[in-house]
């Protein structure tokens, strides 16, 4: 049975932004825009309800640890500012990378889900002091690369396709 309703506020586990319900799909997944304005269909195991009363950081904790389904090494992200020496220069777009339930997700949705990480991470990447990040997109049949590189144009950003194929440098 899903625990949320529309209204609801709660936290995406992978990176700790804000979000509401704006629609209940289905029993296992919402619709939630963040704070950003980008719209995400999510697993509700990819979030956890705010609850107004206790909304402060002693609730939540420093750390959130992320367990990640191929090395199950556990991998923290601490909330700090957003510094060039916090944020990661890599943006890793594997799906099995940022969500454990890729192997039940549709393709069309695994897209989406990697495209609007990308942006929220590119924004983050974007207000912070760094001077270029490097995206992994993977080599694939290209469709994940095509996507990054029209909204890389989109932000009028200059960037170019690393020797491999599987990444591209992008210069902020």
């Amino acid at each position: 049975m899903n625990k949320f309703q529309i209204g609801d506020n709660v936290i995406l586990k992978h990176n700790r932004s804000r979000g509401v319900v704006t629609k209940i799909v289905g029993i296992n997944k919402v619709k939630i825009i963040d704070e950003d304005n980008f719209e995400y269909t999510i697993y509700l195991s990819e979030i956890i309800p705010i609850n107004i009363e206790n909304d402060n950081r002693s609730s939540y904790g420093e750390k959130i640890i992320i367990k990640d389904i191929l090395n199950s090494k556990p991998q923290m992200i601490v909330n700090q500012k957003n510094t060039s020496k916090t944020i990661s220069k890599i943006i890793d777009l594997h799906i099995e990378k940022i969500y454990p339930d890729y192997k039940i997700a549709k393709d069309v949705d695994i897209l989406q889900i990697q495209v609007d990480y990308f942006v929220n991470c590119l924004n983050n990447r974007i207000n912070s002091n760094l001077p270029y990040v490097d995206i992994i997109h993977g080599i694939g049949e290209g469709k994940l690369r095509e996507k990054i590189h029209e909204i890389l144009d989109s932000y009028e950003l200059k960037y170019y396709e690393q020797t491999d194929g599987g990444s591209t440098k992008v210069m902020l």
